[in-house]
């Protein structure tokens, strides 16, 4: 059993228009607002990062607070994805993907995402707000 893609995109149409909305972007920015509204009250329980995260559409994952303030904690961070992604020190301070190695190919196709994201910043066909939107949309 499927479902058309003009169905869907009929059944989003209503889901805006009853968020005052136009579009997913204003919808997932809309739904930010709110949600800051909510964590203001302290609701950071597991079940509301949940039901949030189902919300936006994001991984559990992409609430959670990562404390990464010092080149030690960065380093300890990238220590964990060598494993899974191959990823490992190369030539002057820069770092290196092993394609080879399974999650190598994801990851390398999100960081050519997160370029053509900021290209796009950078001439203008996304703003500032919508950049923040992306990042958001992948935290993990």
């Amino acid at each position: 059993m499927g479902i058309a893609q003009n169905t869907v995109k009929n059944h989003l149409a209503h889901i805006y228009a009853k968020m005052g909305v136009g579009n997913r972007t204003d919808s997932l920015a809309s739904t930010c607002e709110g949600f800051t509204a909510i964590s203001q009250t302290n609701c950071n329980h597991r079940s509301h990062r949940r039901s949030r995260a189902y919300v936006l559409d994001v991984p559990v994952t992409a609430l959670e607070d990562y404390e990464i303030d010092s080149a030690r904690d960065a380093l300890e961070a990238l220590f964990r994805m060598e494993d899974s992604f191959g990823i490992a020190p190369g030539p002057v301070g820069t770092i290196t993907i092993d394609h080879k190695t399974k999650g190598a190919k994801k990851l390398t196709q999100a960081l050519k995402a997160w370029s053509r994201a900021l290209a796009d910043v950078e001439s203008g066909k996304m703003t500032e707000a919508e950049y923040e939107l992306w990042k958001a949309s992948f935290r993990a």
